[in-house]
């Protein structure tokens, strides 16, 4: 017996670049110390002979300054001036006719900003502070009715105000498409326009963010920046950006950029410039005296010149990933099981994805967002469908990473043709488990063995009353129902039958009703189809001479996802029997037969080979196939030679 093994290939896993190890030192370092240069023209045109002017001075309000995360510290400016405030007054004293030049250079010291969150805020907030920044302006049209109920859609049922603040962040990121085309003209569209469009810039996801989060109360105000991106759309890596602070009563201001979507945190590749109620607020002043004459200011650029990128952000969550399934078929569903855990004290959020890989189709989300309070363990699932029509002569391994940012774990399955068939729906199911938090007085747990598909679904539930009042008519379904009573502090079993939809691993819903409430369990089995084995590329001579010697060669493969027991093959040729015990057919085997031409009867023989086989429950199969094969006139003495050698073997 010759064994063929079937071969192992693995796909190369094509690593997006948020997991990139060359990823720009920037966005993966602890603090960023950089020069920003601000600048800009101021061109003074006399419109009549006798025009003078005695002074021209700007009031620039977009600068770095210090803030918590930030150290800013001046290093020239053109012309002189002094700082006043937030501002920086720059003065020209009897300037000529023409174009001046303005320009600031900072050197800033910016830091990755996130503030701990320790405690639950609870919401709606019923204190007034920051009241300035819970009124609608002129693009953050808070009081308008769509707003109002989207956010109020977003909030409803929530209790704790990091909760609906990162609802309304990763709706907004989800739902609004970055457009670049709503730049044309330099107009800024309001957060209603931007509702109804789905489209917008960073400023304008940003005003829609901050107009969702005033239109339940909750005080949110734009901030002005620089950040930087490794973006394609982009020409330069440095440019001016727009995202939001959110105030957390006891805690203070909290950044949140959904355009980049950094939720409660911002790296250290945003530099602040400035805070202000309105995008629109950033104008920048000038004032003269003089007579006949009109000014005209240019745009306001900014160039940054990172001097050096310093630190590793401690990471804040643990990912562990795992398949449900370590093995399925060609064209199955599987889906990876990923563990989030917060390994500190305050809230985090993260959106978490999974990688693409070749001939694995993600069904839904490849990115979900996962809020955890401080040290939460939460669970997510990616759907997968492995392609159907891959090489049955295969078996095909699978590398899947979970991942958010750089930090990721790496897992893996196998697919085969004689796989288990997983259907979506048991993968849906724990999607529901997933989202649903059932608080209710019965507890529903449930379980069902393992089955072939010519059996019927067996579930048992045990229903526990865990609650202080008696419970009258339970009713508890799948496809089937059944009714009980439920005593105090007492455990019931149902019993439920129902027909298998289909073969492969399955997962069912059980739910069990009760005065108007529900509660629910899950019952995961695997319904195995019936063993199968396939005889194929038969290799036998049509003719053979007397004196020749000859092979008679199969292959004997399994075709079923389920094991095939106590397996058996056997060779027949005419009275001769050939026969093996096989233990194994976890791959294809080779079988072959050596004979001689004078082992056969003259003219036509039949040859016959059997597999037979049973499956776990003891029902017995047979596969047969057939083939002839001739042996040529004999001479006299051959035909006494071959009756002799047939009588007595």
């Amino acid at each position: 017996m010759k064994l063929i093994l079937a071969a192992l290939i693995l796909f190369a896993l094509p690593f997006a670049a948020a997991i990139d190890e060359e990823q720009d030192l920037v966005l993966r370092s602890e603090s960023v110390l950089a020069e920003v240069s601000m600048h800009s023209e101021a061109a003074i045109y006399a419109e009549r002979s006798d025009y003078a002017i005695s002074y021209l001075r700007t009031n620039l309000t977009i600068v770095p300054k210090n803030y918590p995360n930030q150290d800013a510290a001046i290093i020239s400016m053109v012309p002189d001036g002094v700082e006043e405030g937030n501002s920086i007054i720059l003065t020209w004293e009897s300037p000529d006719e023409g174009t001046h030049e303005i320009r600031v250079d900072t050197e800033v010291l910016v830091r990755r900003y996130r503030p701990e969150i320790k405690g639950k805020v609870p919401f709606p907030i019923l204190v007034s502070e920051q009241e300035e920044y819970t009124k609608p302006t002129k693009y953050i049209d808070s009081n308008h009715p769509e707003i109002i109920e989207k956010a109020s859609e977003l909030a409803a049922g929530e209790e704790d105000l990091y909760e609906v603040v990162n609802n309304l962040a990763v709706w907004t990121n989800a739902n609004i498409d970055y457009n670049l085309g709503t730049l044309t003209e330099d107009i800024t569209q309001s957060a209603s326009w931007v509702l109804k469009n789905r489209q917008g810039v960073c400023d304008e996801l940003s005003a829609l963010f901050i107009a969702m989060n005033r239109a339940v109360g909750i005080p949110a105000r734009f901030v002005s920046g620089l950040t930087y991106t490794n973006s394609p759309l982009f020409e330069e890596e440095w440019g001016f950006h727009g995202w939001a602070e959110v105030y957390f009563p006891g805690y203070g201001w909290v950044p949140f950029d959904v355009t980049y979507g950094e939720y409660g945190y911002i790296d250290a590749g945003h530099i602040k410039l400035l805070e202000t109620p309105d995008p629109s607020d950033t104008v920048t002043k000038y004032e003269w005296k003089g007579k006949n004459l009109r000014v005209v200011s240019g745009d306001l650029n900014a160039e940054v010149r990172v001097k050096k990128a310093v630190g590793t952000p401690a990471k804040e969550i643990r990912i562990t990933a795992k398949p449900f399934e370590q093995e399925v078929g060609f064209g199955s569903y599987n889906a990876v099981e990923a563990e989030i855990e917060n390994i500190n004290d305050y809230y985090v959020s993260y959106d978490i994805s999974v990688s693409k890989t070749e001939n694995l189709e993600v069904i839904g989300e490849r990115k979900k967002n996962v809020m955890l309070a401080p040290n939460e363990k939460k669970k997510v699932h990616f759907l997968l469908r492995v392609s159907p029509g891959l090489d049955k002569g295969y078996k095909y391994t699978f590398p899947v990473t979970v991942y958010s940012g750089d930090n990721m774990h790496n897992t893996s399955f196998k697919a085969a043709s004689y796989g288990i068939n997983v259907p979506l729906q048991t993968l849906e199911n724990l999607e529901v488990e997933e989202e649903k938090d059932y608080r209710t007085l019965v507890d529903v747990k449930c379980s069902a063995e393992d089955i072939y598909e010519y059996e019927k679904i067996s579930i048992i539930c045990t229903l526990t009353n865990t609650g202080n009042t008696y419970i009258k008519g339970v009713s508890v379904c799948a496809d089937s129902c059944a009714t009980t009573d439920l005593s105090i502090g007492r455990a019931e079993k149902v019993s439920l039958l129902q027909e298998p939809a289909s073969t492969g691993r399955q997962r069912i819903r059980v739910t069990a009703k009760f005065d108007g409430k529900e509660s629910h369990g899950f019952a995961d089995f695997t319904v195995l189809d019936a063993p199968e084995v396939e005889i194929s590329e038969m290799e036998i001579p049509e003719k053979v001479k007397y004196g020749e010697r000859f092979n008679i060669s199969f292959l004997l493969r399994k075709t079923s996802a389920s094991d095939p027991e106590n397996l058996g093959v056997i060779v027949k040729v005419e009275d001769y029997e050939k026969a093996w015990d096989v233990e194994s057919l976890e791959n294809a085997q080779n079988y072959v037969l050596k004979m001689k031409g004078k082992d056969l009867r003259e003219g036509s023989n039949s040859i016959t080979i059997e597999a037979t086989y049973s499956d776990s429950k003891g029902v017995e199969y047979k596969e047969q196939a057939s083939a002839g094969i001739i042996l040529e006139k004999l001479s006299f003495w051959q035909k006494i030679d071959v009756f002799f050698s047939r009588l007595f073997s």
